[in-house]
């Protein structure tokens, strides 16, 4: 309407479609009308906002370095087909499954990929073109660059004074306020682990150093939004990653794996962000992937209690509720006994999850 605003009738354009695969050209790069008239009569070709995309051109090569990186990623997305203007998010590709596609394109092909350059790419025909230009190198991947590389993340020489005080009037409150029991506390055996649960609360943390000895504490760092990094500065010297794993996964994995090769401990949790509505949320894959690439074992807990006492809705915790809590420590994971980084993550979650609305936190309830 902005367009056709102050032309003659005859410019003024009554009607448009809109094509989500590239129009059709010849060989000398002239669209071709005919075919496009041809689509607009099969419907292919988005007229309405209540009309479905429909792709049509399929990803082909040109040269056989082309064909051979589509056949490798057919059997890495598992399908038969793969479209020109699919993007990633078609095959459920996020920024961690992402580089799980990276590692894998750079052993098969034996290249080197910039993960910042292919996170810009918007579609399977852009990726393609950018992957056939890469010459074969004998050079580091992302795998190693991630877990194997000089260690870049120093970890904390001591822990600040102050925490020492907020440690313990924490201890104190989910002691006697909250009464939070930890169940099955002597499998609490924290060595250069991966600890992972689930996320109920802004209580979570607070729970797990009630249920740590000052040792763990101090040797366990735990993975955090940079979105609410401020709290560092109420907390200064805290044992935290902080770093924005929704843009930049590669980041979330060097620290983790740079402090689990100085023989410190991780906290994750796998959800990504507070559950809220009370119920667990489905678990991301990136404990799961830190710990196969780093063969450290996984010990999942399950926090009971957390979303009652301090649900989103309110801002501050209950005092003088009825909600308790409770922490129930499961049994070491180790991932050299599954396969993949789904079937370990799938055990993970199944684990946590066997933990909620057990008989006994219905008792503590």
């Amino acid at each position: 309407q902005r367009l056709n605003k102050g032309l003659p009738s005859y410019k003024i354009v009554n009607d448009f479609a809109i094509s989500f695969d590239k129009l059709p050209v010849n060989s000398a790069r002239k669209l071709v009308y005919r075919d496009i008239i041809k689509f607009l009569e099969k419907g292919i070709f988005m007229e309405n906002d209540s009309d479905n995309a429909i792709l049509q051109m399929i990803l082909t090569g040109t040269n056989p370095l082309e064909n051979e990186i589509i056949t490798i990623l057919k059997k890495k997305l598992k399908t038969d087909k793969i479209y020109a203007r699919q993007s990633f998010t078609d095959y459920g590709i996020d920024s961690l499954s992402l580089v799980d596609l990276i590692v894998y394109l750079e052993e098969k092909l034996s290249i080197t990929i910039d993960s910042e350059k292919i996170k810009k790419i918007q579609t399977m025909d852009q990726m393609l073109i950018y992957i056939s230009t890469l010459e074969k190198t004998g050079g580091e991947n992302i795998a190693n660059r991630l877990f194997h590389s000089d260690i870049t993340e120093k970890k904390l020489l001591f822990l600040n004074p102050i925490l020492y005080i907020w440690i313990a009037l924490i201890k104190i409150a989910f002691k006697y306020i909250w009464k939070v029991e930890i169940i099955n506390k002597e499998k609490l055996i924290i060595d250069n682990n991966i600890i992972v649960a689930n996320h109920t609360s802004f209580f979570d943390i607070p729970m797990l150093v009630h249920a740590f000895s000052m040792n763990n504490i101090k040797n366990t760092y735990a993975v955090g939004k940079s979105e609410v990094s401020k709290i560092k500065y109420f907390f200064p010297g805290m044992p935290v990653i902080w770093a924005n794993y929704e843009k930049n996964t590669n980041e979330v994995f060097k620290k983790s794996s740079d402090l689990l090769r100085q023989d410190k401990s991780i906290l994750i949790f796998p959800e990504g962000t507070r559950t809220h509505h009370g119920n667990m949320n489905e678990f991301k894959q990136g404990a799961a992937y830190l710990a196969k690439n780093s063969n450290r074992s996984i010990i999942p807990v399950t926090i009971n209690g957390g979303y009652d006492i301090w649900p989103p809705s309110k801002k501050f915790p209950g005092l003088f509720g009825k909600a308790k809590g409770s922490i129930i420590v499961h049994d070491k994971i180790d991932p050299s006994d599954f396969k993949t980084v789904e079937s370990l993550n799938a055990k993970i979650e199944k684990v946590i999850r066997s933990g909620i609305d057990t008989e006994i936190n219905k008792d503590l309830k």
